[in-house]
């Protein structure tokens, strides 16, 4: 930001008992271009297109657009275009110095007359464009330059020439017949950005009646001009509101013009509907008209020859465009418009009637003209229509074809002097491809040299050519370019005194056949002519004296910078905005009055408060204050916070903490080298799961270099959460912060219950109990009633006394898992189970403490069997191996006898689990070998049974 005129310097070292004001007037410094050139947010609305009928064997063949083109000089600016009726919003993302064409629906043109509509378009950008509006359509297409919303007024003067008549050449049918002619009206079209906005329209014919509209946020309104369709076009003129006064009560936006139009009522043609064509423009409030003004002529094919060169004497003799038109209109009754050029053959000074305006017909050569006026007003240039006629031809026996050639108008605002930026970009659009393209552009003698254009984001500059040479009696030169559609051009003064007013059109011919047949009805083929122009984006500020800006700012505490300013001069344009300027640093803006920064646009005073966005660390920042006119002021913010180091740096965590257990940690206050501190206050934030216990020294404290102070901190989280707070440390002029952290978790202890092998007298069974914690914090081994860690209620299970004691105090982390060894002894010879419950003793009763046992006794094995009349075998007679086994068991047994044998195994409680054989062997000795696969690891019993005899033998059962 250029020049800090207004420095308010504010050391933040000890706190302001006392406040310290300061009053300046400061001087006013141009606003930087982009500033008004540039905006945010846009809100536009596209005209009613009025279409003649055609002859059905030839229908238009020209698409419908309507197109937005967005400009940025940021890389990624988003921008969104939100309808508001209707369809879904578009957003686009642009790239730096390239225009992105953003296409609407075919839907977007208004349709009704003179009624509400909610037909509008909103679009907002995350960062400055420029934006453009374009229309080509088979009945004509057009330009303009949108205002952005913070730039509209409340005071317009409308744009606009006298309605038309378009002929329908198809006549359609008898049931249902066409009208000859079809209204072309002239339209003024109103758009709101606030509710209740009302707007009264004056017109100068006091045989029309004044209008009131009301609309609400995001509406427009197309108002018509009366339209005659009854009579003949050309011969007699429709009633005429240019320079209507329109005043709102809010800002609106205004955009009039000519649905169809051809401007020259002299063109020949045979329906004349070819040649006209949109015209349209976007209007700037009387506060924003200025008084000199630059016309630019169109410079295509048609541009009228020097009269020096007689047009008879030509070769190939071609169409030109006679005449061009300015239209001036005031902004006070009795305005009056001067020109500085001899060789228009009228009188210099022109009156303008009140609510009306002076139209001004050039004729000359193409040439540029200056206009400049004894007080503000606005103009607008209309480019007209032209034909060039092919003589009657005779195509086909008794047919003969009448044909013309012809172009249209279309209009652009001058923007006056005073607005002419120096950087605007331009583009020409794609559509209809035959469109040719050109910008001319107006700068004074001085910048020759230093206005430079560039094709493409990273196109080479060049000097752009003011090839046309001198305005008469001016200090300007001009110059004009031909532009390819598609493309971006940038064009740029090399510094704000290089300053230029541009304008971007283009033209296509239309063409209109009749050919005329004995026996046949008659053809009607028309092609018609578009053409459109805009302004390069000017400035747009209000066209008045720079304010005096008088600045009250008012140091208080340490942090905070309280400004009141006013516009002193005694007719104020009003504030623009007050912004902080780009590169500020942990400073924000806080509104006073008014209380919404909206509400700055036109007051003449406001009161604000800068100050840090986070008292830890330095600020610095420039508010920038700009008013209506194009001035801004600025005002100076910086603070230094008084240093200290923090431990930990990262903050106090707490990491895990079991649920509803207090924890404690500590956080160290340090002063920084060289110097002391004062700590004033200690808090919290206001969890309820966070207190200071103490502190090293009394608060307030004052901390020599060198010094420490050690503050306390209590956690209880009553549930598993992560808690969070901050340790809050002020200083005198600083306020630093410290997070602190706790993870709040509860322990689960899970034990596993047990199930013992079978077993006889004099054997044991041992099993793994284990003990795990499956929470998120620990617990600890620990009988409150004083007695041991596991308790069980029968003598049939043991624990060695050693493994039993070392369990006491142990704290079993989360996920780990601590294995106690469990034996289960015979205390019986009968056949038994035995079950016993076991409970584990800890400080938590989360989850589950207690583990079932059980057990089995059986009478020892019977080995030798006797039946019948004789013994079997003997004990040595029946082997089992291996046995433990893991895979598979190898019996041998010897029969004294033949007979039925069955071989069964069974667990302890007799239930058969397996049969191995069950059929008929011979006397002798006998060996199987059976798989073990699907038996459950454990003590089972091997069944021999064959005749009477029965033969027993224990198996184990051990896993792989």
């Amino acid at each position: 930001m250029r020049g800090l005129l207004a420095r308010c310097c504010l050391a933040a070292v000890w706190v302001l008992v006392v406040s310290v004001l300061a009053t300046w007037r400061l001087p006013a410094q141009p606003l930087s271009q982009d500033a008004t050139v540039f905006a945010r947010r846009y809100f536009v609305a596209f005209p009613r297109v009025v279409e003649n009928t055609t002859d059905p064997r030839f229908p238009p063949a020209l698409d419908r657009q309507f197109l937005l083109f967005a400009y940025s000089r940021q890389q990624g600016t988003v921008v969104t275009v939100t309808p508001t009726q209707g369809d879904t919003a578009i957003t686009r993302t642009l790239s730096a110095g390239t225009f992105s064409t953003i296409p609407l629906p075919s839907s977007a043109p208004m349709e009704g007359y003179r009624e509400i509509s909610n037909r509008t378009f909103a679009v907002e950008a995350t960062a400055p464009i420029v934006l453009y509006c374009y229309v080509a359509t088979p009945f004509g297409g057009e330009a303009w330059t949108p205002i952005p919303v913070e730039r509209w007024g409340m005071e317009y003067r409308a744009a606009l020439l006298p309605s038309s008549l378009l002929v329908n050449v198809y006549s359609g049918s008898a049931e249902q017949p066409v009208p000859k002619n079809t209204a072309a009206p002239g339209v003024v079209i109103l758009l709101a950005a606030h509710d209740s906005t009302r707007v009264i329209l004056t017109p100068s014919d006091t045989t029309i009646k004044a209008d009131t509209i009301t609309l609400q946020a995001k509406q427009a309104y197309q108002y018509t001009a009366p339209v005659d369709t009854q009579q003949v076009d050309g011969k007699v003129p429709q009633r005429e509101i240019a320079g209507m006064l329109i005043q709102a009560n809010y800002p609106i936006g205004v955009l009039s013009g000519n649905t169809r139009q051809q401007a020259n009522p002299m063109v020949a043609g045979i329906t004349g509907n070819t040649c006209r064509n949109m015209m349209f423009e976007w209007l700037p409030p009387t506060e924003q008209y200025g008084q000199e003004f630059v016309y630019l002529p169109t410079q295509d094919r048609l541009s009228k020859p020097p009269k020096a060169i007689p047009p008879d004497t030509l070769p190939n003799p071609a169409p030109v465009r006679a005449t061009e038109y300015v239209r001036a209109y005031g902004a006070a009754p009795n305005a009056q418009v001067v020109w500085q050029n001899r060789l228009l053959d009228h009188p210099d000074t022109l009156w303008i009637p009140p609510a009306g305006f002076r139209e001004v017909p050039i004729d000359t050569f193409a040439q540029a003209l200056r206009f400049v006026s004894a007080s503000p007003m606005q103009l607008m240039m209309h480019s007209s229509a032209t034909s060039f006629y092919h003589d009657t031809i005779q195509v086909a026996e008794e047919k003969k074809e009448i044909s013309y050639d012809t172009w249209s108008p279309y209009m652009v605002q001058m923007v006056p002097r005073q607005q002419w930026s120096s950087f605007a970009p331009c583009i020409a659009p794609t559509s209809p491809p035959s469109l040719e393209h050109y910008v001319s552009v107006v700068t004074d003698s001085a910048s020759v040299g230093r206005v430079f254009y560039r094709q493409g984001a990273n196109g080479r500059e060049y000097p752009f050519s003011f090839n046309n040479g001198s305005i008469p009696e001016s200090d300007l030169v001009w110059g004009t370019m031909q532009l390819l559609p598609g493309e971006t051009y940038a064009i740029r003064g090399a510094d704000s005194s290089a300053r230029f007013y541009g304008v971007a059109y283009g033209v296509r011919s239309g063409k209109e056949f009749k050919r005329i047949q004995r026996d046949w009805p008659t053809e009607f083929q028309e092609q018609m002519a578009i053409s459109y122009g805009y302004p390069l984006a000017p400035m747009r500020s209000v066209n008045a004296p720079g304010d005096t800006l008088e600045v009250v700012t008012e140091a208080i505490g340490c942090y905070d910078l309280a400004c009141r300013v006013r516009l002193a001069n005694l007719r104020p344009s009003g504030l623009q905005n007050i912004e902080l300027a780009p590169g500020a640093v942990n400073t924000k803006l806080v509104m006073g009055k008014p209380s919404n920064i909206a509400e700055v646009l036109r007051s003449t005073g406001a009161e604000f408060t800068v100050t840090v966005a986070d008292t830890a660390g330095p600020a610095h920042a420039t508010v920038v204050i700009t008013d209506r006119t194009g001035r801004y002021w600025t005002i100076p913010y910086s603070f230094t916070p008084t240093p200290v180091e923090l431990s930990p740096p990262d903050g106090v965590r707490f990491g895990t903490v079991r649920t509803g257990t207090p924890t404690e940690r500590i956080a160290v206050i340090k002063t920084p080298p060289g110097r002391g501190i004062r700590v004033r206050q200690l808090w919290l934030g206001g969890s309820p799961n966070f207190t200071i216990t103490g502190t090293s020294k009394v608060i307030p404290a004052q901390l020599v270099e060198g010094d420490s102070l050690v503050v306390r901190i209590k956690a209880i989280i009553p549930e598993p959460v992560i808690a969070t707070d901050t340790l809050n440390v002020l200083l005198e002029c600083a306020r630093h912060t410290l997070p602190i952290v706790a993870t709040g978790a509860s322990p689960c202890m899970q034990v596993n219950s047990l199930v013992f092998d079978t077993i006889t007298s004099g054997e044991y069974s041992e099993r793994e109990l284990r003990v795990c914690n499956n929470g998120g914090a620990p617990f600890t081994l620990i009988n409150p009633m004083g007695g041991k860690v596991l308790a069980w209620s029968s003598p049939a299970f043991s624990v060695a006394s050693g493994a039993l004691q070392a369990l006491h105090g142990r704290v079993i982390q989360p996920g780990e898992c601590v294995p106690i060894v469990i034996r289960f002894s015979a205390i019986s010879q009968d056949t038994t189970t035995i079950a016993a419950a076991a409970r584990v003793w800890s400080d938590s009763r989360e989850c589950d403490s207690i583990t079932m046992w059980q057990g089995t006794v059986v009478p020892p094995p019977v080995m030798t069997g006797v039946g019948g009349d004789a013994a079997a075998s003997s004990a040595g007679d029946l082997t089992i191996s291996p046995n433990p086994s893991a895979t598979e068991l190898s019996v041998r047994f010897r029969l004294q006898r033949g007979g039925q044998t069955t071989i069964t195994l069974a667990d302890a409680l007799g239930h058969v689990v397996r049969t191995f054989c069950q059929r008929s062997l011979d006397a002798g000795l006998h060996q199987f070998t059976y798989p073990t696969e699907g038996i459950e690891q454990g003590s089972y019993f091997l069944n021999i049974t064959s005749g009477a005899w029965r033969g027993v033998a224990k198996v184990q059962v051990v896993g792989k």
